[in-house]
């Protein structure tokens, strides 16, 4: 073979390769497969629990407004938002899932249910922390906060911490409380007794009297502060908890919120997002 058509053929093989690997790139790039069709990935059982919680918080996002459309829409933002396989629309043959729609038309009905379904969902703390604030928001009045056993919620704030820090939120309870008149504590001084009671829980169930004697000043107002720390360790024990026992904290804290009319409100993430303000 002469040397020019040796060269020619070379070349001819070189542009071939460039070309082909041009377009095995392009194809990469656009997200185009050449073996076979995209398809919907699978969702293992965990990714499923989370995507329903999410679909649901975003369903109460859309039927409300104010600070309730401020703390779904924060919920949803927390459990990772609605997946989409194809948010700029599925490809040619293809389809994004159904969405569900809504099972409730009464925003009240529709956070009862999200909050029992986080309470017991798979889908990790979050999904807990969600169904602790769900669940107080989710009724108007104490009388539907439901009933708790203070021993299970003792056990589940039996460890150091937890004793420490409900000891010094009731300290806290107390500053308040010291500058009202005699007539008007009743209710504050009852639910430092209701404290004094779940303290006495969290030791019977094994708790070390890890009690300061006095507990550091609060940061800020000392009601708030105290129902952070209170609403941060109880969320915190619900996560670690048994699914059986998370409805008895998820009680304890709506009564916490509803049978005392100077209760601020709850967080939207208890547990796991502490307030910076």
């Amino acid at each position: 073979m002469p040397l020019s058509t040796h060269a020619s053929t070379l070349r001819f093989i070189g542009s071939l390769v460039i070309g082909i690997g041009i377009f095995a790139l392009v194809m990469v790039i656009t997200g185009t497969h050449i073996s076979h069709d995209p398809e919907v990935p699978t969702l293992d059982s965990s990714e499923e629990a989370r995507q329903e919680l999410a679909v649901h918080a975003q369903q109460i996002a859309d039927m409300s407004d104010g600070n309730m459309h401020s703390t779904a829409t924060e919920w949803v933002s927390a459990l990772g938002g609605v997946w989409v396989p194809w948010p700029q629309g599925a490809p040619e043959g293809q389809a994004n899932p159904q969405l569900p729609t809504a099972s409730y038309s009464m925003l009240p009905a529709a956070l009862s249910s999200f909050a029992n379904e986080a309470l017991t969902s798979s889908a990790g703390p979050t999904a807990v922390a969600i169904g602790i604030s769900a669940y107080t928001q989710s009724v108007s009045s104490a009388e539907k906060c439901g009933t708790y056993d203070l021993l299970t919620v003792g056990r589940a704030l039996s460890n150091d911490a937890a004793v420490e820090n409900i000891e010094i939120a009731r300290q806290w309870l107390e500053i308040p409380a010291s500058h009202m008149q005699i007539g008007q504590r009743d209710l504050p001084l009852a639910r430092i007794a209701l404290l004094s009671t779940l303290l006495d829980a969290q030791i019977a169930s094994g708790g070390s009297d890890t009690r300061p004697a006095l507990a550091p000043p609060p940061s800020h107002d000392p009601l708030t502060d105290s129902y952070d720390v209170l609403t941060q360790q109880l969320s915190l024990a619900a996560q670690q908890a048994p699914a059986t026992d998370r409805q008895h904290i998820a009680s304890f804290v709506c009564h916490l919120y509803h049978d005392y009319p100077d209760a601020p409100p709850i967080a939207a993430l208890p547990g796991l997002v502490r307030s910076s303000s």
